[in-house]
């Protein structure tokens, strides 16, 4: 530890605001807190500047020299106990300076509250130096006193507490004030988000920085607040962080068949119809996309380093992660939500990208410290972005893994866990659970392969994927095929909503033999399961079509004649002469209404008329009417241009 750092420390450390939060919060949760609150404050707009804290209800310190001791900066990667989460004694001081000048930590301690300060030395030029008589930097501990003129008006209006605060988080009433510590930083030196984005506009609003930031650290401390639900960790006022798993292993096949069963179950104790019909719509969402859910490679655990562990995961394409959301919710299988949330628009930071949630994720003492790294696996596009690799080591092992101070990577590790991490990636995984092309049991990934599987010919065929062979080496190159159109690519279907494999077949299509939707006889393409009800075959022709229904009027009449047909002539319709004209049927002597020969029709007839338009003449003419038919017809040809001789 050092008493003394030379001013350029402060200028070569450059630590993510986000990451910066996280350091201040392994504090407090080594301190034994279960309520954390991380806040952001104006300091000056005109500056664009944002100052932040971080407070907790731990344990605090036991005396003031305590408080000033933990002043102390690491410059060396000096060991600490296997059971903290942080890596770096670096978290209260030099994280928080690498982007702001000026550091309050305020403590209670025997009932009063105490304050000390740091300045950031290359910003500054006051040097820090712990053992100065003056106390410049880091200043001695004094009472904090609210009407103190050398703090800044803000940070006495931060130390008086907030609305959500309920009256006690007042550092001016350490009797009444349910915090213990606080860590203020402000004033900034450096830009505190990325580039192009307002600190202002984005730290201020709770729905953009704020929700950005529950999201990561939810993500950073997803197993310490699912070992601990009593801790509680606050972003601005609204914002609780909520554990978020980033390899949604809750949507595996099995964790996915395992919530169907219990669906199944509760499908049999309920008795709504509107819930029945809600729990089986799930149940059917469930089973049409279990198939899709996340890849679980199989655990290593290191037979040379005791604790490191190693589990690969592939999560589902986007179109099944769309899906899955939607249809079974992001709890599924558990309260942790999978961490399929889209980035917060205007969040003024990066960290969180699709691009960058990806790789290896290093836990130590089960706090996530670095993510977004895929190292010497050769990814060079997006194609790889779905693969999420594990790797668990407790502290012990610190020597052999080392992680850069600004936690963006790993630094250095040693060639012995490199390989053993490696090795945790070459056991079996897959299997007939999983869709093509994870539906064989290969290793995740085999260093010899990098690159997708070769094309093969007919690349721009439409349906290539008749073409495509998955790599039985292991997965890793179908996973850089996969969503590739000239590879594999899983098919919407517009039938029943959900994804199918290229050659799958939708359980709501019709069978092209029995005309049966698929899912009711789960027929396959070559392979009907109907039986005809007729004559019983199997898998040959829909019932309606059976040669047992009668010709004439569809029916299985089971060996009796059709009652449709004439006793006579035996046939439908009837080929018998007209009983009335004699004529061979159907005929043109018989009246059809009265049934009589046309002479002798006694059907009512009309007065004969005609309706004339120019150009146009239309005659309704009927048999009684003989001499005003001759002058209606007369009229007309008249009218037509059409003389007698003409018709001869």
């Amino acid at each position: 530890m050092a008493r003394k750092v030379t001013p350029i420390i402060f200028r070569m450390a450059d630590v993510d605001i986000e990451r910066i939060v996280a350091e201040l919060i392994d504090n407090s949760i080594e301190a034994g807190a279960d309520e954390i609150g991380v806040r952001f404050f104006l300091t000056d707009e005109s500056n664009d500047d944002v100052g932040m804290m971080v407070l907790d209800d731990g344990n605090g310190f036991d005396s003031t020299e305590d408080l000033f001791d933990s002043m102390e900066i690491q410059t060396k990667n000096l060991t600490k106990k296997s059971s903290e989460l942080g890596k770096y004694h670096i978290g209260m001081k030099l994280a928080p300076l690498s982007r702001y000048e000026n550091l309050y930590v305020i403590s209670i301690i025997n009932g009063k509250a105490w304050i000390t300060r740091a300045f950031n030395a290359d910003r500054t030029g006051l040097d820090f130096d712990m053992d100065d008589s003056r106390g410049l930097n880091p200043t001695k501990p004094i009472p904090y006193n609210p009407k103190d003129a050398n703090i800044p008006s803000e940070i006495h209006s931060q130390l008086a507490g907030l609305k959500s605060d309920q009256g006690k988080g007042n550092f001016s009433d350490p009797k009444n004030c349910k915090w213990t510590t606080c860590v203020i930083a402000e004033k900034r030196w450096r830009d505190v988000l990325d580039d192009n984005f307002s600190a202002v506009q984005s730290m201020l609003d709770e729905k953009k920085f704020a929700k950005h930031l529950s999201q990561f650290l939810g993500l950073t401390y997803q197993n310490t607040l699912e070992k601990n639900p009593n801790l509680n960790i606050r972003v601005a006022e609204n914002q609780i962080v909520k554990p978020y798993d980033p390899f949604l292993s809750n949507i595996t096949p099995s964790k996915i068949q395992s919530g169907i069963d219990s669906l199944e179950d509760d499908l049999e104790k309920v008795k709504s119809t509107k819930e029945k019909e809600k729990i089986a719509d799930k149940i059917e969402a469930a089973k049409a996309l279990k198939k899709f859910g996340t890849l679980e490679g199989a655990t290593y655990i290191s037979p040379k380093f005791e604790g490191l562990k190693v589990t690969p995961y592939h999560i589902p394409v986007k179109d099944a992660r769309s899906l899955l959301k939607k249809k079974l919710g992001q709890d599924w299988g558990g309260e942790t939500k999978a961490f399929m949330e889209s980035k917060v628009s205007n969040a003024g930071s990066n960290l969180l990208e699709s691009k960058g949630i990806c790789g290896f994720f290093f836990y130590r003492n089960d706090r996530l410290i670095s993510f977004g790294q895929f190292y010497e696996l050769n990814k060079i596009d997006n194609s790889a972005n779905r693969i999420r690799i594990r790797v668990d080591f407790p502290g012990d092992l610190d020597e052999h893994i080392e992680v850069h101070p600004n936690k963006h990577k790993i630094d250095t590790k040693s060639t012995d866990l490199w390989n053993e991490v490696l090795q945790g990636l070459t056991l079996a995984s897959g299997g007939l659970e999983y869709a093509i092309p994870f539906n064989q049991s290969v290793p995740f990934f085999n260093k010899t392969v990098l690159q997708k599987p070769p094309a093969k010919k007919g690349a721009q065929s439409i349906n290539l994927w008749k073409k495509f062979e998955p790599d039985n080496s292991s997965h890793y190159p179908n996973i850089l095929a996969l969503e590739d159109s000239k590879y594999i690519k899983y098919v919407s279907c517009e039938k029943c909503k959900f994804i199918h494999e290229p050659n799958g077949v939708c359980p709501q299509s019709e069978c092209q033999v029995c005309g049966n939707e698929v899912r009711l006889n789960q027929c396959l393409p070559g392979d009907c399961k109907h039986q005809c009800k007729h004559c019983g075959k199997i898998g040959e022709h829909p019932d309606s079509k059976c040669h047992l229904l009668c010709k004439i009027c569809g029916i299985d009449h089971k060996g009796s004649v059709c009652p449709k047909l004439c006793s006579s002539c035996n046939s439908e319709p009837c080929e018998c002469p007209c009983k009335v004209c004699g004529e061979t049927k159907p005929c043109s002597g018989c009246c059809s209404k009265c049934l009589k020969k046309i002479d002798n029709c006694e059907c009512e007839q009309s007065d004969s008329k005609f309706d004339s338009i120019p150009n146009k003449e239309t005659l309704i003419l009927w048999k009684k009417n003989k001499s005003k038919n001759i002058e209606l017809i007369k009229n007309a040809m008249a009218k037509l241009g059409i003389s007698v001789e003409e018709l001869k």
